[in-house]
């Protein structure tokens, strides 16, 4: 075998086995390992061993809201880099958001630590600057986070005690401190406890107490703080009626509300799912059973029942309803081909499912990377399967791409030329591969004989585990017979 430059093969870590990945999936590490992921050393996660959990992005990128540190977009998911690391893999995730509206992303890890990357035009990133990040960051002072979410330019988290805590744009109020002055560190909304969830939509805000009731705050121009007018305000107001609720979602400037028996309302302005596009009251949504619902940008998704069937409504304008067409609005719900979900999420023009065996699916718009499926076609008009990840627990699909937690399940194939077929073999299963087929061809320049001289797919290819590299081993022709 000739010596190439490069000693790790497929991006392997070394001293990491696959072994330890799968151990570290299972939650078998030893308790002093558990300690030190506790403990979270925040450096910078440059390699993801293939196999191994990782929060993964993929779509446009303009403003490095894919956090590879690059503005490049990218078709499939690859391993956001920057996360705090422990034994050479990710903290794991708890949350993850994404701003529909924006180019911003974040992650609640299971140290209660809040990471973000992205756009940062308004301080959104709470690191105290506005500078865009490229890779993740932490959010300044916070810890014990219990839940976050992202509204277009702000962001709030859930602190000990059912606090609120909030940051970014605050132009109409909607960080709930009594002004309209932005900030680019997290500052708590005075007076705010109890809270269990917060849900961030274009200007406004809404939070879930842990007594079923509902508050709101910022731009209400559509209705969509609920009180029965149009009158924004710059502090948290309880919305009328709503009692008995266990989720809250905002969108663009339409709110939802799920009741602890399955009902839904819904209030502001958009496709509420009922016929209606405009109120500033809650109303009901004609379906039953509903266990979780997502919103975003004029369109809705909602899991039914136990069987974890996914209906849609909504704008339609990119066929992230689901059901085949594209540009067909559908003013109420509609039964699409899912089942067995465990969780929804909506982005721009986009759709995104968890299924219970942790495979992904996407749907909607993809001329920009939108669904991680690997190219530009402009539409996926029905849920289709994201390659590349697997086991995956979360999704958070935003402005023209996504993140999701789960096992990334792909890596880079080697380079095999000039190996012997034992050697190409050995590589291979080393970087995660297999030696697939083996043929012959004439080497008439005496240089590759009795070793690899072609390799398909090419070295440098992302690829899934597992999967077959064919070689063509050099015999004598020419000259050198």
């Amino acid at each position: 075998m000739r010596t190439r430059s490069g000693s790790a093969r497929g991006g392997v870590r070394a001293g990491i086995t696959i072994a330890a990945a799968v151990a570290a999936i299972a939650g078998t590490l030893a308790p002093a390992a558990a300690a030190t992921q506790a403990a979270a050393a925040t450096t910078a996660t440059q390699n993801v061993f293939p196999g191994a959990p990782a929060i993964s992005s993929w779509g446009w990128n303009p403003s490095g809201e894919n956090g590879d540190g690059t503005t490049t977009p990218k078709a499939t998911p690859e391993p956001v880099l920057g996360l705090p690391s422990s034994h050479g893999l990710q903290v794991r995730a708890i949350q993850l958001a994404s701003s529909p509206l924006a180019q911003t992303n974040a992650a609640l890890l299971t140290n209660g630590t809040v990471w973000a990357w992205g756009r940062n035009s308004f301080g959104e990133l709470g690191d105290g600057t506005t500078t865009d990040r490229h890779t993740a960051v932490q959010v300044a002072g916070l810890t014990g986070i219990t839940q976050i979410a992202l509204g277009t330019f702000h962001m709030m988290a859930v602190g000990a005690g059912g606090t609120v805590w909030s940051w970014g744009n605050n132009d109409y109020g909607q960080l709930g401190n009594g002004t309209t002055t932005s900030r680019d560190v997290p500052g708590q909304v005075p007076g705010l406890t109890g809270v269990t969830q917060l849900a961030g939509g274009a200007n406004y805000s809404l939070a879930l107490r842990s007594n079923g009731t509902v508050l709101a705050w910022g731009d209400n121009s559509g209705g969509q703080l609920g009180d029965g007018t149009t009158t924004s305000r710059d502090v948290p107001g309880q919305v009328p009626g709503l009692t008995g609720i266990i989720q809250v979602a905002a969108a663009d400037r339409t709110s939802y509300a799920l009741r602890s028996d399955g009902t839904l309302l819904a209030w502001g302005s958009g496709y509420l799912g009922n016929g209606q596009t405009a109120t500033t009251t809650p109303v009901a949504v004609p379906l039953a059973g509903v266990t979780q619902v997502a919103t975003s940008g004029g369109d809705t998704l909602a899991i039914v029942g136990s069987s974890g069937q996914v209906w849609s409504w909504g704008i339609n304008l990119s066929g992230e309803i689901g059901d085949g067409t594209a540009n067909v609005p559908r003013t109420s719900p509609v039964k699409i081909n899912l089942s067995g979900i465990t969780q929804v999420s909506e982005g721009l023009d986009a759709s995104m499912a968890v299924r219970s065996d942790g495979s992904l699916f996407a749907w909607g718009a993809n001329s920009l990377f939108n669904l991680g499926l690997g190219g530009s076609v402009g539409y996926a008009l029905v849920p289709t399967l994201v390659s590349y990840l697997t086991n995956v627990t979360m999704v958070a699909e935003g402005h023209e791409g996504g993140i999701a937690a789960g096992q990334y399940d792909a890596a880079t194939i080697p380079s095999v030329i000039g190996d012997t077929q034992s050697e190409a073999s050995t590589a291979l299963q080393a970087a995660g591969f297999a030696l697939g087929r083996v043929s012959q061809v004439v080497d008439i320049t005496c240089e590759f004989i009795g070793e690899v001289k072609t390799q398909s797919p090419a070295a440098g290819t992302l690829a899934r585990l597992g999967t077959s590299v064919n070689v063509a081993i050099g015999k004598p022709g020419g000259k050198c017979l």
